[in-house]
């Protein structure tokens, strides 16, 4: 074998390594984007969850407060009382509650009498009609309102509508007090905009009247709820009609939006208020999570139903631009990038030191010897570079799913078992629940068991754990996890785990559907790491054998183990 020919193969290994290389860079920019769709759906799963919870927040008290005070009307607790009790008994609910806007009580004499705060000093506003004694006349009066009632003053007008032909007042006669209604939104008599609850009652008897309890959500209450919905740096929250797609509830952020015009955005479509994003999304069936182009710029979004309960419905938009969360992945992307050039140049250097080497005339064995060396020294070197830049991103991260995804892609780009690192930051605490972790180890695995028609099935009981106890356990859970895919067994029923404790020990018990013990005829590095794991835990490993299914169970005792979590590594 003479220089010209180690030059050759030189050369050979050195563009074999540039192009499985690119190879590994385009699968792991493959990865990348399925990460950052991952992320995405992550992440507005988890907004729309919060929102839905928050909207019930926003309008179930509502609900429950208009029950409650139907009830004690119903009651005839507030029978004969006079206008000055009905205030010191509404205007506190009124200051409790900070969606409702108003309180007003109707009945079928044309009766009605509101309770409304008044933006003149902080005052207090009466509004009385009652048509079959006053004709189409309606009274008011401002006053003010601390312990007592002082009155500031009192005028009449004439009366633009019967109370009885209003519809917050013939549809809850409809409802029969069987349910409230909820109005369609709709100008107030002091030009607000709102929605209002109405329930009708009826108190038997010797009273014949129909009696009506209504409650005033303003649109301005609603735009303040959809304006505290911060979910990103950037995202964007609109809470529309469900009839007609009309926007009753503001994001936090629109070039559109000033605080001059923030009002008469309200009612407005999403055609007359100007946000393509939104008018694109609307486009797209609901429920489905879809990401699209808007004036440059990548959405991520989805519209949500939302029932406030049978007679109205509302729709959630939620729009998050997809630079509020991938610049870490697009970071992490152009660290792939450093790192491919870092290769080609390794390669070019592998070259070069041949060619040095030849043109020295040093003996083959010592070149022979000094390249391999070489090449062992910076594929070495190279992947720990590519490692420690994901690493460093994972580091940076404050989301834990960002720190999962990069670790997952992290262990796809080694070729070789899982790495899972779990850090904490135990100043006070040394106990976690080992529900806090355990479903993102086994979540870690689950895509991989997908891929071959596989579920995995948890059953986990609340354990109390030590935090390095608990950091052994999970590497051991999932290096015992990626060994069972890693076998290729022919498994054709579920992946079942459950963890249990019994007095003080955690029993972790893995049924799989073979009768195969693949532990015994395993080899390698996986193998040994299981058995080190189990060393370091002082757990015991048994094998059982049931009819066509296997039973692995991993038992230790639970105990304070001292170490510092935070120095904690796995090499």
């Amino acid at each position: 074998m003479n220089l010209n020919f180690i030059g050759t193969i030189t050369k050979h290994l050195a563009v074999g390594f540039v192009v499985i290389s690119a190879l590994v860079m385009g699968y792991i920019f493959y990865q990348l984007e399925a990460t950052k769709q991952y992320f995405a759906n992550q992440l507005i799963e988890q907004a729309s969850e919060r929102i839905q919870t928050e909207l019930d927040q926003f309008f179930l008290p509502v609900e429950e407060q208009i029950l409650t005070l139907r009830e004690q009307n119903a009651l005839n607790l507030f029978e004969d009382f006079p206008n000055e009790k009905f205030n010191q008994f509404y205007i506190p609910i009124i200051n409790r509650y900070p969606q409702i806007s108003s309180i007003g009580i109707a009945d079928s004499r044309g009766y009605e009498f509101n309770i409304l705060p008044d933006s003149i000093a902080g005052n207090w506003l009466n509004r009385e009609v009652h048509v079959e004694e006053w004709g189409m006349t309606e009274r008011w009066s401002r006053f003010q309102f601390d312990e007592t009632i002082v009155s500031v003053e009192t005028w009449t007008q004439e009366l633009e509508t019967d109370p009885r032909d209003r519809d917050w007042f013939v549809s809850a006669l409809r409802e029969n007090g069987e349910l409230i209604y909820w109005t369609k939104p709709y100008a107030y008599m002091t030009g607000e905009l709102g929605l209002t609850a109405s329930i009708s009652w009826n108190s038997g008897r010797n009273d014949t009247l129909e009696h009506i309890l209504a409650l005033d959500v303003t649109l301005e209450d609603i735009t303040r709820f959809s304006q505290n919905l911060s979910l990103t740096k950037n995202n964007q929250v609109f809470i529309l009609t469900s009839q007609n797609n009309k926007i009753i509830g503001l994001p936090q952020k629109d070039e559109e939006l000033n605080p001059d015009n923030m009002m008469d955005k309200l009612l407005s479509t999403p055609e007359e208020f100007g946000n393509q994003a939104l008018i694109s999304l609307l486009e797209f069936p609901f429920h489905e999570i879809v990401s699209f182009k808007s004036a440059g710029e990548t959405w991520w979004g989805v519209i949500e139903p939302y029932t406030i309960n049978d007679t109205q419905k509302l729709l959630v938009a939620i729009l998050i631009p997809e630079s509020d969360f991938a610049t870490e992945i697009n970071s992490t992307g152009q660290a792939m990038i450093a790192g491919f050039l870092i290769i080609i140049l390794l390669a070019s250097l592998l070259v070069r030191s041949h060619n040095r080497l030849r043109k020295a005339k040093i003996s083959l064995s010592e070149q022979k010897e000094r390249l391999f060396a070489e090449v062992h020294h910076r594929v070495k070197n190279n992947l720990a570079i590519m490692a420690a830049l994901m690493e460093l991103e994972n580091m940076e991260s404050n989301d834990e799913a960002v720190k999962d995804i990069l670790t997952q892609t992290q262990r796809r780009v080694k070729s070789m078992s899982a790495v899972h690192e779990i850090m904490y930051k135990t100043d006070d605490l040394n106990k976690v629940q080992i529900t806090e972790f355990i479903p993102g180890i086994i979540n870690f695995s689950k895509k991989d068991f997908a891929d071959i028609d596989v579920e995995l099935e948890l059953n986990i009981s609340k354990i109390l754990i030590n935090v390095n106890q608990a950091l052994t356990y999970a590497l051991l859970l999932n290096e015992f996890m990626s060994s069972i895919l890693k076998a290729q067994l022919d498994l054709d029923e579920s992946v079942v785990i459950q963890i249990l404790q019994k007095n003080n020990k955690m029993i972790t018990a893995v049924k799989i559907s073979t009768d195969n013990d693949y532990l015994k005829t395993r080899k390698g590095v996986g193998k040994q790491l299981i058995q080190v794991l189990l060393a370091q835990l002082g757990a015991d490993l048994n094998t059982e054998k049931v009819e066509d299914f296997t039973m692995y169970e991993i038992s230790f005792e639970l105990k304070d183990k001292k170490g510092i979590t935070s120095n904690y590594r796995y090499n």
